[in-house]
């Protein structure tokens, strides 16, 4: 059984943990940074400012408690954490995790961040789904609460703005509060003021955001790809706005390595999903039957981390992940491949499906044998049916070597 994971900057207090499994120095891991592109520093917590060093971060390296995230105007990334909360950072942004509490076992905990500058969207987890108030995010001008949210946030000294993309949120500082309730809503946080009343969100906020956070900014991340109607492409590590600001799909995690022992948490299923709006939802098989004829290709890649093998915590192992798969809409058909290519674990097989008898949520898995699954969704976007499938996947083999995959998202 794990008991409760405590970590808190604050505290100076080592992990409630048996003797034996204290044998790292420094500040805990909390998380796992992914699809990184450009300059990301991380800055040691606990030193004076003009001793730090900052360490130069890679996609499948972890996040510690209390480390300053620092990026470039050039760099990106995602933030992965043990409870499955995701933070896309953009570019010239500054950003501190400085207390986290997690219970896998129940999902209850506490979290903290500290966003000094830059731009980034947040996606809660488990803590949140637990009791969204033990989850807060100080800004320069106040403070951010949420209820189940994904929200975007352009940061300064000088002003502040949040996009409400789903759920709910506030914004508070002494001045006053202001309460976010409709998806596509803005407010502002402005020094020695109270934050403004929801507004709708200008288009000079919705570009900002999508030059700064949309797929192309991440689309480093593994080989170009094919377009259904054969223009290259670059596969998606995260999906920004549309030029209307509705939402879209940030395909979640299936779970981050636990700092003792490396362990996968098993992710809900279906978290591919915001059900705002029919410009990016999760389909139905019978909305994927409607379509009555010809085929769609989605093929991407990803990073992939090895975390563990045969029991040993791996460090800097970073390889890569892929699917290729074809949507036959006359024949009701899924075929294609999946594969993982990294430290300690290679797989490769087919995929062959039948949706003309499959009911509920357009979502399929392919079984790792004794050792885990890529799982997918099919997707509306853009007003197009299945313009895309989403796809995660984790791998745990009984020898104790374990992985994760970043999210990706392919387009036909």
């Amino acid at each position: 059984m794990y008991g409760l994971l405590l970590i808190s900057c604050l505290a100076g207090a080592a992990n409630a943990v048996p003797a034996s499994a204290q044998v790292r120095t420094g500040p805990p891991r909390i998380g796992t940074a992914a699809s990184v592109r450009g300059l990301v520093q991380a800055y040691p917590p606990a030193k004076p400012a003009k001793k730090r060093v900052g360490r130069i971060v890679s996609s499948g390296e972890p996040v510690h408690l209390g480390e300053r995230i620092v990026t470039d105007d050039k760099g990106r990334l995602q933030i992965l954490l043990l409870d499955e909360t995701v933070f896309t950072v953009g570019p010239n942004t500054e950003m501190v995790l400085d207390k986290f509490v997690y219970d896998p076992e129940t999902g209850a905990g506490e979290m903290t961040a500290d966003i000094t500058q830059g731009v980034l969207r947040f996606i809660t987890g488990k803590i949140a789904r637990d009791k969204p108030s033990n989850v807060k995010v100080k800004l320069p001008a106040g403070t951010l609460g949420i209820h189940g949210t994904d929200v975007w946030i352009l940061a300064s000294a000088d002003e502040t703005t949040v996009l409400l993309r789903s759920g709910s949120a506030f914004l508070e500082n002494a001045a006053g509060r202001s309460d976010l309730e409709r998806p596509g809503s803005a407010a502002r946080l402005l020094p020695g003021k109270a934050p403004s009343r929801p507004f709708p969100a200008p288009a000079h906020l919705l570009k900002s955001l999508r030059q700064a956070l949309s797929p192309s900014a991440f689309a480093h991340v593994g080989p170009r790809t094919r377009r259904f109607d054969g223009a290259a492409r670059a596969p998606d590590a995260v999906q920004g706005l549309s030029a209307e600001g509705l939402p879209e799909t940030l395909a979640t995690a299936e779970g981050i390595a636990d700092e003792h022992g490396s362990r996968l948490e098993e992710f809900r299923r279906n978290r591919l999903a915001l059900r705002e709006s029919f410009r990016s939802t999760l389909m139905d098989w019978d909305d994927v039957r409607r379509i009555t004829g010809g085929q769609g290709t989605y093929a991407a890649t990803g990073a992939f981390t090895t975390t563990a093998r045969a029991g040993v915590p791996c460090v800097a192992c970073a390889g890569s992940w892929s699917f290729s798969h074809t949507v036959d809409f006359g024949a009701r058909t899924v075929t294609g491949t999946n594969s993982i290519a990294a430290p300690g674990i290679v797989d490769a097989r087919a995929v062959s499906l039948s949706f003309s008898a499959l009911s509920g949520p357009a979502a399929y898995a392919s079984a790792i044998p004794g050792a885990g699954a890529y799982r997918f969704a099919i997707h509306n976007a853009d007003g197009v049916p299945a313009a895309q499938i989403a796809g995660i996947v984790t791998y745990s083999n009984p020898a104790g070597t374990k992985g994760i995959g970043a999210p990706i998202t392919a387009s036909r």
